[in-house]
């Protein structure tokens, strides 16, 4: 498993500085967000910038992009466009490791198409879609890909925690252990990314690993038993739900790195 960022919420660096900075200070992978991405991939500088930066370090690279917003002609053909962008650097370099999706409301039916395109347009990575699949529908749409080894998920954890949460509370209880692994082991994909943050059972926070009602030591537990040997990255996200900025953001998520390779140190135990 890599230990992985999403070094999008640091924005006193540029994006390459971030790249840079978190590949050299023990990270052992580094995520951008799809949009940043497409803005360093426009300036033919900063696109040979980062792809120097990711092979000086050996390091796996992920894009955590979304889906159309609607099945409008305007929206799929800009999703086109910066999807051919990624193949394209792709391509060239070979660098992207997992490229995935969130998935708006508006196409979480007949999205298919979509993983079509990425899959014709950006070779040798693999493509994972955040949440999905995990209802019959939902399946169903996503059915013939079981044939399809680049295919598979992106789990956030962090979400998984208020889904769960909010099922508990309807039965008068918490989620414990079990629920969790259950989730995990019901997916009919292979899992590539996870997402790790925390929150208060209620609102997607973001927070930092120590402040939340999730249990870290339980996820590190949790993807130790399930042998998880993809990418996790944490997603705590300093200035974006909660006011932290600067060198305080960087402290913060130092902090809870350090926390995180704890808990897997003593999961693995």
């Amino acid at each position: 498993m890599k230990n992985c960022l999403a070094a999008w919420h640091y924005k006193h660096r540029t994006y390459c500085e971030n790249a840079e900075f978190f590949a050299a200070n023990g990270f052992e992978a580094v995520s951008m967000l799809g949009l940043h991405m497409k803005r360093v991939l426009q300036d033919p500088a900063q696109s040979e910038e980062m792809a120097c930066i990711i092979k000086k370090h050996g390091i796996p690279l992920t894009i955590h992009y979304k889906l159309p917003n609607s099945h409008s002609a305007e929206d799929v053909d800009h999703f086109h466009e910066v999807i051919t962008r990624f193949g394209d650097w792709q391509k060239t370099h070979g660098l992207i490791h997992i490229l995935s999706f969130d998935v708006p409301n508006a196409v979480r039916e007949n999205l298919a198409q979509y993983v079509d395109f990425v899959l014709e347009t950006v070779p040798d990575c693999k493509v994972g879609l955040e949440d999905y699949c995990l209802t019959e529908g939902e399946r169903a749409d996503v059915e013939r890909f079981k044939a399809e080894p680049r295919f598979g998920h992106l789990i956030d954890l962090g979400h998984v925690h208020l889904y769960l949460t909010k099922e508990a509370d309807a039965r008068g209880c918490v989620p414990v252990y079990e629920d969790y692994l259950a989730y995990m082991q019901r997916l009919e994909f292979p899992v590539w990314e996870i997402h790790l943050h925390n929150n208060d059972g209620v609102h997607d926070q973001h927070q930092f690993l120590t402040c939340g009602t999730l249990s870290i030591p339980n996820m590190a537990r949790l993807v130790t038993e399930i042998g998880f040997d993809g990418v996790l990255t944490i997603e705590s996200a300093p200035g974006y739900t909660f006011e932290c900025f600067g060198e305080d953001a960087d402290r913060g998520i130092f902090n809870d790195y350090e926390y995180w390779k704890k808990c897997l140190f003593t999961a693995k135990r």
